[in-house]
């Protein structure tokens, strides 16, 4: 096993990602109209394909309990003004991207920016996954990590 290795899963290398299922001010302006716990019901939902009908739905549902509308807001800026586009050029690292096609959150061009400029880097698509890969294809996803990781 090798500590030299990254993953790189359900994620790009800017925050304000162009294509996302809404910009992250709406998802603010939203979350500041609704609350939290409305937002909260609706944001993960586009995580999965089958929305609050994927079994592992209640997973996400119970990661936010007791977040706050001020915590959220925070990670939303946080997220929005975040980039690392111009440091994956330094990673050596052999790396593991994973994404699901039906991703609303990243979308293809981002997953493939960070295939295109970290060097030592693959790209494996999951089908008819969103952003919870690894909670709509659990079995499958274990695998490629352990594999990877092996």
């Amino acid at each position: 096993m090798s500590a030299n290795k990254l993953i790189c899963f359900a994620t790009g290398s800017i925050g304000e990602i162009p294509g996302r299922f809404e910009p992250i001010d709406e998802t603010r302006k939203r979350l500041k109209e609704e609350g939290p716990s409305k937002s909260f019901s609706r944001v993960p939902k586009k995580w999965f394909v089958k929305g609050d009908k994927d079994k592992n739905y209640y997973l996400c549902a119970n990661a936010v309990k007791n977040v706050s509308a001020d915590t959220a807001d925070n990670a939303l800026k946080a997220m929005q003004n975040w980039s690392g586009i111009n440091d994956l050029k330094n990673i050596k690292n052999q790396t593991l991207i994973v994404w699901g096609d039906k991703d609303t959150s990243y979308n293809f061009d981002q997953v493939d920016t960070l295939n295109k400029k970290i060097k030592n880097s693959r790209l494996e698509i999951f089908k008819d996954c969103s952003h919870n890969v690894h909670l709509e294809e659990p079995d499958k996803f274990n695998n490629l990590i352990k594999d990877f990781i092996n």
